[in-house]
């Protein structure tokens, strides 16, 4: 475990007393709603209908990966909530875990358009091994060089895929292409105005950069995971139907 004086950034409230026993009292508040962002499209993602049975059906890759992102968030509030290494670093792990969940759907998609990827079974497998692989590494050596150089591999890597994947799924239908670039505004912003290396950290000194956490960081995460979590539905939505109706006529 890492030593209390080299805690990580979390927002310019790290340095304020705790607000009724919460950490990052403001920040603590907005997360709150934030969790809609997910929740909404797991709602969303549980009501599709199969246009060829008439039926309602449940793609699990979908499902899952909207699980793990409602995790991450709830991770987020937690970290909020209480501070201290533990809840930051669990924070990060489901960073990672969502990633991987994310990929395994994104292969789905591929899959069903007939373009490179591996099986639907094979992606769910590398997905759960892979989630297994960094839960043990986070529980044996946590906030160690190792474990955190796991977390970048496996963020950075997932990550390119995704935004690869999602681009290319995308940029045929203009909803899809519409919840894709809102995505990419979101990325954008995260990078530039978010974290302990954009704009935030440099702005701690002021008064009023108390709730620049609450307020712009949050709102940088709705845009970006709004984006995401939408495009993730509707493609799931256009590919089946679009994988059905071609049975359908062929």
């Amino acid at each position: 475990m890492l030593p209390p004086d080299t805690a990580p950034f979390v927002s310019c409230e790290d340095e304020q007393a705790p607000v009724f026993g919460l950490f990052n009292f403001y920040a603590t508040v907005s997360s709150v709603p934030l969790l809609w962002v997910p929740l909404s499209s797991l709602l969303t993602a549980v009501c599709l209908t199969d246009v060829k049975n008439r039926a309602p059906f449940i793609h699990k890759a979908l499902v899952v990966w909207l699980l793990t992102l409602t995790a991450l968030f709830t991770t987020n509030l937690f970290q909020h909530m209480v501070g201290g290494h533990c809840a930051i670093l669990l924070h990060e792990l489901m960073s990672s875990v969502q990633g991987l969940w994310h990929s395994c759907l994104v292969n789905a998609l591929r899959r069903k358009k007939g373009w490179r990827s591996i099986s639907e079974q094979s992606g769910f497998t590398t997905a759960a091994v892979a989630t297994v692989a960094l839960a043990m590494s986070a529980s044996v050596a946590p906030g160690t060089d190792a474990d955190e150089a796991a977390n970048k591999i496996v963020q950075g890597l997932t990550g390119i895929f995704i935004v690869g994947s999602h681009g290319a799924l995308s940029w045929r239908d203009m909803l899809a292409w519409k919840h894709f670039m809102r995505s990419c505004i979101g990325l954008l912003l995260v990078m530039v105005l978010t974290g302990p290396h954009g704009l935030e950290r440099r702005l701690c000194h002021l008064r009023a950069a108390i709730s620049y956490h609450a307020i712009v960081d949050h709102a940088c995460i709705v845009c970006l995971f709004g984006g995401v979590t939408k495009n993730a539905v509707h493609l799931v939505n256009i590919t089946v139907c679009t994988h059905q109706d071609g049975k359908k006529t062929s």
